[in-house]
């Protein structure tokens, strides 16, 4: 990523170029993305995104994200099975057969936007309602960074709307 942002600022001529990591993280993800398949396997993706948003996750305790694999179109095997599959693919690391987070922290943050704004394959108002009462911290800190990290208008925009309809609510 660091040579990346280099070669991006090098050829803008411009050290500010740099500032929106959008454009770096996508230049360099987006193979990854492809090559593991879940650019195109939809379950695959939730499956990610789910472990993007929390960070760490313990297999023997999902109770709480019911609601998400349901709308991912998952049962409860299947993720776990996903999970597997990711670890194989050597995108998340799993200890002990039962916990799980991503092997790299701005991968996690990529896919973090990818699937819940980008794809949105998982609805980001549905994913704060069934983790912020088990996992506060880590969903306050899913958020922070998708507005810290990418300073993109219209994701910031869509970040707040979500909010803004669960405090409505």
């Amino acid at each position: 990523i660091a040579m990346l942002a280099g070669k991006l600022a090098s050829e803008a001529n411009r050290l500010d170029s740099i500032d929106d990591i959008t454009q770096l993280y996508a230049a360099y993800y987006s193979n990854a993305l492809v090559e593991a398949g879940l650019d195109t396997n939809r379950q695959l993706l939730v499956t990610a995104g789910i472990i993007a948003f929390l960070r760490t996750l313990h297999i023997d305790y999902i109770d709480s994200l019911d609601v998400v694999l349901t709308q991912g179109g998952l049962t409860r095997e299947v993720f776990v099975e996903n999970l597997f599959h990711l670890h194989k693919l050597e995108l998340v690391d799993i200890c002990n057969d039962k916990g799980v987070r991503f092997s790299e922290q701005c991968l996690a943050n990529y896919i973090l936007k990818y699937v819940f704004y980008d794809r949105k394959v998982i609805s980001l108002k549905i994913m704060i309602r069934a983790c912020f009462d088990s996992y506060r911290e880590r969903t306050l800190s899913a958020i922070n960074t998708l507005l810290s990290v990418y300073h993109v208008v219209d994701l910031h925009d869509f970040v707040a709307e979500e909010i803004r309809t669960l405090w409505r609510e």
